[in-house]
């Protein structure tokens, strides 16, 4: 036996022949307490004939290692641990092997080995050695005809060499088999057993300064091999790597205002770039976009919805960046899109091309209503506490629950689920089935997710934590009770699976895959109105929209795919009256095309047709709701460059842009609730990219900002100040009230205040009018009660005769008196 020393992480180790074959035996690797998994070694066969030689498996692989793996993807060696009993064995560590059978009977052997990562032993494994009875004939090796040259590659450029003509065997049945050594360790360069093809493409990785000394092995079936070596040099590509950057320098602008855009091209080298062409295309939503052109530019198509540029880079000198600043002028409102490519024999061309939205507006909204401090991730709105005003909660670090106030804002700071709680995706949902609304939060570290139950008054408690592996990054989630079992489902999406989520028991949950390789958007709707919800799913790789179409039980689905671009979320609403659900598609800048974001229909038999396209810049998110009050829905865009548009839908079909835009940067997400209760929908957005939350409150005609703040106006009828004497009755001619946004709310008028006609004084009467809004207004109508000619009462009115001959008797009285006293002094 003879056996060959295996690698140096072995020989650290030095762990004694008896030692280690007890241990494996045990179950017990080398290094128990090391961080990472052991490798898996698998059993192999192999046959050869009585007193003959082998050196090839019976699957055709000339190492036992072959079909062993490593979790870790750590370099295998091969330790023998039992040695075979009927011939003579020579290991490798590569786990090459020769045996030859000595006994000369027939029969079987065998020998065990372990695999090695550095770091942990797999367990031990066989190699099962069939004896034949038939001598071998003799073998003639296979034989070198010559040695290939040297050889050159290039990064990034396809390599190929033919090896097999080098080699030939004598034996016109012998097949050989081809392996080598000395490749480049990014394994881009690989030689096919078969056919002895050495091919591929090497990447930057495989440069060095020294050659790769390549041996290339031919096998024939008996294991006999020759073998052959040559020098490899890989060379950098010493073309220029060209980088674009593209980007608006101020956005968005009014009408009439000239756009700046900043397009820069930087020449990484290693080499000077010889010739090269910016070529920049724009696409508007409509108007007509005027360029101004830089110098050694031109346009094309200037004053229409598509005008281009055309710029020479030539002579850009390595380590070098060439800048162009473009204006241009819109002649309305609405959004474009820039797409700029660098033309070059470029090896990189991953680099070359950029996009970038920008608006052009009439008018801004007033900005938010209330603004939370925190980024938001995942946003959900809905009744918590069951007070019947929608609560908000955020995910962010932490998941954040913000109780509504009732008067357009929350209640800060708001109450958080706990440490940890945080995550990417926040769902809505009666887990449970106890008629409360419960929280379920996806994305999680270290976690799928985690369910929270609500007690019906908004405390919350931990209730399931949904270990589910496989699901990768979580990106949405969605719920509906499925299998109609009175409480609802979980759908979750992710860069790895889409799986649905289900209650089982008191504190369990079952799982099941859902025809779909992945998700970056879901939501749950009935599609096909046959009262079982269905699933829409925005697959994360193909960006294809998938329909999965519930058959009724819950778990088995129908599948339907859509392709219309880089998708990034698909909103269900019947946006055409026709009882249908529609598609709402939001268009990002996952492809290097215009981003037109969709309205497409639903027809019979559950088709769906191209509809209306709703701008040109990169979306996130389409909500759809009646924003402005007229019955018909209408759409908010949750714009990547930050300024978000608001479409009106229109009796005759379609939608128009309202004029007024919404500025939040950062913002990737939203939510149309009425939140305030005055009957209108009230925008809530929050994003990854963002520092805050806002709620954008609605004035109740589709203007989404600060809201409603105006009171209704309250007109008297009749005096303001009236005078009436005592005793005369009292009579309220009343009041109206008129609100700008709500119309006569005469209605809501309350009065406060008493009028007392039998005591002379000043009262005021008071009227109240108060809109949907909660807006007030008070009007106040002064009665004066006093002394006046008429019939008495109340200590007023005309004088009776009674006080009329006392009054005369006092007067008489006072004139003699005064008389008396006079004449006194005139006789003095």
């Amino acid at each position: 036996m003879q056996l060959t020393s295996p690698s140096a992480g072995i020989s650290r180790h030095r762990l004694p022949f008896v030692l280690t074959v007890l241990a494996l035996s045990l179950g017990i690797t080398s290094n128990s307490m090391a961080s990472g998994w052991p490798p898996f070694a698998r059993e192999d066969r192999a046959t050869v004939v009585r007193g003959g030689t082998v050196t090839v498996l019976d699957s055709g692989s000339l190492s036992v290692l072959d079909n062993d793996f490593d979790f870790e993807d750590d370099e295998l060696s091969a330790v023998l641990t039992r040695d075979v009993k009927e011939g003579q064995l020579e290991l490798r560590t590569d786990g090459t092997f020769t045996y030859t059978n000595t006994d000369g009977k027939k029969k079987d052997d065998e020998f065990r080995y372990v695999a090695f990562d550095g770091t942990r032993y797999s367990r031990e494994a066989k190699v099962r050695i069939k004896i034949e009875g038939k001598p071998a004939p003799p073998n003639n090796p296979p034989i070198t005809t010559g040695t290939p040259p040297d050889q050159e590659a290039i990064e990034g450029e396809s390599f190929r060499l033919e090896l097999a003509d080098y080699f030939v065997d004598p034996d016109a049945d012998d097949r050989l088999r081809f392996s080598a050594r000395g490749l480049p360790g990014s394994g881009r360069l690989r030689i096919d057993s078969n056919t002895g093809l050495l091919s591929g493409t090497p990447n930057a990785a495989d440069i060095r300064d020294a050659a790769y000394n390549v041996e290339i092995t031919a096998t024939d079936n008996d294991g006999a091999s020759a073998r052959l070596s040559f020098l490899l040099i890989i060379f950098s590509d010493a073309r220029a790597d060209l980088q674009l950057t593209a980007k608006v320098s101020v956005n968005p602008v009014v009408v009439g205002q000239a756009t700046q855009w900043d397009i820069s091209i930087e020449n990484r080298g290693p080499a000077n770039l010889d010739k090269g062409e910016l070529v920049a295309t724009w696409a508007t939503s409509g108007p007509t976009l005027s360029l101004v052109a830089p110098q050694n530019c031109t346009v094309s198509g200037n004053n229409s919805r598509t005008p281009s540029l055309r710029c020479s880079i030539d002579g850009l000198s390595a380590n070098t960046t060439r800048f162009f600043t473009v204006q241009g002028t819109q002649n309305g409102d609405g959004d474009n899109t820039l797409i700029a490519i660098a033309v070059s024999d470029d090896p990189n061309q991953g680099n070359n091309a950029g996009l970038t939205g920008a608006q052009v507006v009439t008018a801004f909204s007033e900005g938010p209503t209330q603004i939370l401090s925190l980024t938001g991730g995942g946003v959900a709105s809905g009744d918590l506490n069951g007070d019947g005003m929608p609560d908000v909660v955020i995910s962010s670090d932490n998941t954040i629950v913000f109780f509504n106030s009732g008067n357009r804002t929350v209640t800060t700071p708001g109450q958080s689920l706990g440490s940890n709680s945080g995550g990417k995706v926040v769902v809505l949902l009666d887990w449970d089935g106890d008629g409360d609304t419960d929280i379920a939060v996806g994305g999680m570290s270290g976690k799928a997710g985690r369910v929270y139950l609500n007690n019906g008054s908004g405390n919350f408690s931990n209730g399931v934590d949904l270990n589910i592996s496989g699901l990768g990054t979580v990106a949405g989630g969605a719920k509906a009770d499925f299998d109609r079992d009175g409480d609802d489902d979980l759908v979750l999406v992710g860069s790895g699976n889409a799986i649905q989520v289900r209650r089982s028991g008191e504190s369990g949950f079952a799982t099941s895959s859902l025809p779909a390789s992945s998700g970056i958007h879901v939501a749950a709707t009935d599609i096909n109105n046959d009262s079982f919800p269905d699933i829409v799913i925005v697959e994360a790789g193909s960006r294809s929209v998938k329909i999965l179409r519930n058959s009724g039980s819950g778990q088995n689905f129908n599948t339907q795919t859509l392709q219309r671009g880089s998708v990034a979320s698909a909103t269900p609403a019947d946006v055409d009256g026709d009882g249908d659900i529609d598609l709402l598609l939001a268009v990002d800048d996952g492809e290097l095309a215009v981003p037109e974001s969709k309205v497409i229909y639903q027809q019979s038999a559950g088709s769906f047709s191209a509809g209306t396209t709703l701008g040109v810049s990169p979306v996130s998110q389409l909500l759809a709701g009646d924003i402005d009050g007229d019955a018909l829905p209408d759409i908010v865009a949750m714009n990547h460059a930050g300024v978000h548009q608001v479409y009106r839908g229109l009796a005759s079909g379609g939608f128009s842009l309202q004029a007024e835009q919404i500025v939040s940067d950062g913002m990737r997400r939203g939510v149309l609730r009425d939140f305030n209760g005055d009957g209108s929908l009230d925008l809530i957005v929050a994003g990854s990219l963002a520092s805050v939350v806002e709620i954008h409150a609605n004035n109740g005609k589709g203007r989404l900002g600060l809201g409603d703040r105006i009171p209704p106006t309250i007109t008297l009828l009749g005096g303001a100040i009236l005078n009436l004497a005592a005793g005369e009755p009292f009579v309220d001619d009343g009041a109206t009230a008129i609100d700008d946004i709500d119309g006569d709310v005469t209605a809501s008028i309350l009065l406060s205040g008493t009028v007392n006609t039998t005591v002379v004084g000043t009262y005021r009467v008071t009227y109240t009018a108060t809109d949907r809004a909660s807006n007030s207004a008070i009007v106040q109508r002064t009665v004066k009660v006093g002394v006046n000619q008429g019939t008495g009462g109340g200590g007023g009115g005309a004088v009776s005769l009674l006080s009329l001959l006392l009054l005369s008797g006092l007067l008489f009285l006072s004139y003699a008196t005064s008389r008396q006293r006079c004449t006194k002094l005139v006789n003095k």
